[in-house]
């Protein structure tokens, strides 16, 4: 994905054009000749280039849309404080609407991850294309086994704060500073050992520079997130804007790990604070709830046997979800 200003100097360009491959496209139009499926999932509008060739070939476009990304581009520019990057990010919100529409308006059938953002696609474009509710969902079995913690470790022995994220999205950075500089000083006299772990891709220079602090660690693009999830204790996700698919929280409550939220950070999930995750959103309110998991075993006990029962809830529902909606795709 581009991650300079090159993607304003193509007409209608947006920085995932960097997804685009000419040889990919090719090769993509070869395999759906050959193979001629019913129907072509399209994950994500980010991969909009490939569109003609699928309209080319006359098979049947459903969208998985894992945000209304219209909404989330404008929180996202309303948040800029420096002027030529709020020019920047308008743009950029004013081709991502010109993007969304025309797949949204293409598409046969739209899959999205909540009943609110199907209700902002609907007042956004206007449109009557069928929409289905899939949930984000993990095999919790395979989290279950590979992130299995000894049960007579307390959970204040190893005081890891986790926040994975991709980091060439600004309320990811802004959340990561604020675990740095706001959190970690209010945890760290209580807990000298704590560490916060910050795995994701494309941190940028200012964030990999916090890694000084022996107690942060940002080590870029990981090969996998078990091993995260393993070794941590609370899974903190202070966001205040812009949106995501969850997935960090889904993945906790697969792997038994507690987490502790905003109310952004867990929205559309359908998770209940207080029962499934601990709801936190300023510092005074995530110092209390990382310090009620580490200090009280039994609490932290309770939410990860409901998160897990969550993920698996999710889990089922997706699958019954999928059939649904694939069976109620009727092809011409």
């Amino acid at each position: 994905m581009e991650t300079s200003s090159d993607w304003m100097r193509r007409p209608n360009g947006v920085p995932s054009d960097g997804y685009y491959d000419e040889r990919a496209v090719e090769a993509f139009r070869h395999f759906v000749l050959g193979f001629k499926p019913d129907a072509i999932v399209l994950e994500t509008i980010w991969l909009h280039r490939y569109y003609d060739a699928i309209r080319d070939a006359g098979i049947p476009l459903i969208l998985n849309s894992h945000n209304v990304e219209i909404d989330v581009a404008r929180q996202v520019e309303a948040i800029e404080t420096s002027g030529p990057l709020r020019l920047q990010r308008r743009i950029l919100s004013e081709r991502i609407r010109r993007v969304e529409e025309a797949l949204v308006r293409a598409a046969e059938q739209i899959w999205l991850c909540s009943q609110e953002d199907g209700e902002i696609m609907r007042r956004e474009y206007g449109i009557t294309t069928p929409m289905h509710h899939v949930p984000n969902a993990v095999n919790p079995a395979e989290y279950q086994v590979a992130c299995a913690r000894p049960a007579e470790i307390a959970p204040n022995s190893w005081p890891v704060l986790l926040f994975p994220a991709l980091y060439h999205y600004y309320p990811n950075v802004n959340a990561a500073h604020f675990l740095i500089h706001e959190l970690l000083p209010r945890l760290g006299p209580q807990y000298p050992d704590i560490r916060l772990l910050l795995p994701g891709a494309n941190p940028p220079p200012a964030l990999v520079a916090e890694a000084k602090d022996p107690r942060v660690s940002v080590p870029g693009v990981v090969p996998e997130m078990l091993p995260y999830l393993r070794q941590s204790s609370v899974l903190a996700v202070p966001l205040k804007h812009g949106g995501g698919t969850r997935f960090k929280i889904i993945e906790a409550f697969a792997a038994r790990l507690p987490v502790v939220s905003s109310l952004k950070g867990a929205e559309g999930l359908g998770a209940i604070p207080g029962r499934h995750y601990l709801r936190a959103e300023t510092a005074e309110e995530f110092e209390a709830a990382v310090r009620q998991v580490l200090d009280h075993p039994a609490r932290a006990a309770e939410l990860v046997e409901e998160g897990a029962r969550f993920a698996q809830q999710l889990w089922e529902e997706a699958g019954a979800a999928m059939r649904a909606s694939i069976g109620a795709f009727h092809v011409s």
